[in-house]
């Protein structure tokens, strides 16, 4: 880690979203790596560790604190059957607004967010999980839902749904939760992407090595600096 490395706390981060103590240090930190909107903090859980001394567990719960706020997003990526993290906060600037809360409305939805579940929609329909008409999806559709799709895009959500749908819809692959569309894409959307290799990690087999596989204790957690 380089001694020059620092983080700026920006005064947006405390006044529109109450951050303090470390988790607005975390905030920061993992915002100063995607104020461009597109890049995202790939670091491990050891390196916030050492950098704003804390324990690594401390730095878990506190990332898993900043996704149940929705103030960072975050990605997870299986390479060779491990799963690596990556995070990136949702405002870039300090005039953006704060992000969506459960209890937002969607009387007050703008004109692109309808725009964009309507096709979504009708590909999630098409796939035969569980079926919905415009009404009920535009009552439980929030902006937290439309950020996901632009996030990622509608060609790599289409494909993440086409990836559940089979999988749902084969005795192959042990997973079969059907979630309804808007679960599905505020809390299952980024393990069906393609770079998540979905197709290979739940397949049938996996459920007998899961069974065989002992349990870790925290000491083998940490030492293995596998990310939340």
């Amino acid at each position: 880690m380089k001694k020059e490395n620092y983080i700026v706390v920006q005064y947006w981060m405390v006044t529109n979203y109450n951050l303090t103590g470390n988790e607005l240090l975390i905030y920061a930190l993992i915002h100063g790596f995607n104020q461009d909107g597109e890049t995202f903090f790939n670091g491990s859980i050891g390196y916030i560790s050492e950098f704003l001394n804390i324990s690594k567990r401390s730095v878990i719960e506190i990332l898993k604190k900043l996704v149940d706020k929705k103030l960072i997003i975050k990605q997870e990526l299986y390479i060779n059957g491990v799963k690596f993290c990556k995070y990136k906060t949702f405002t870039t600037s300090e005039e953006t607004s704060p992000p969506p809360s459960e209890e937002t409305s969607p009387n007050n939805l703008a004109s692109h967010s309808i725009e964009i579940y309507i096709p979504v929609l009708e590909k999630w329909n098409s796939l035969n999980i569980i079926s919905h008409s415009k009404e009920v999806v535009k009552s439980k559709w929030q902006k937290k839902h439309t950020e996901q799709v632009k996030l990622y895009g509608q060609d790599k959500v289409f494909k993440a749904m086409e990836n559940y749908a089979t999988i749902i819809h084969s005795s192959s692959y042990f997973f079969d939760y059907k979630w309804p569309l808007w679960d599905f894409i505020a809390r299952g959307l980024y393990k069906f992407l393609d770079e998540a290799s979905p197709l290979e990690n739940f397949k049938a087999k996996k459920i007998e090595a899961k069974k065989s596989k002992p349990k870790m204790g925290d000491a083998d957690y940490y030492a293995n600096d596998s990310q939340w």
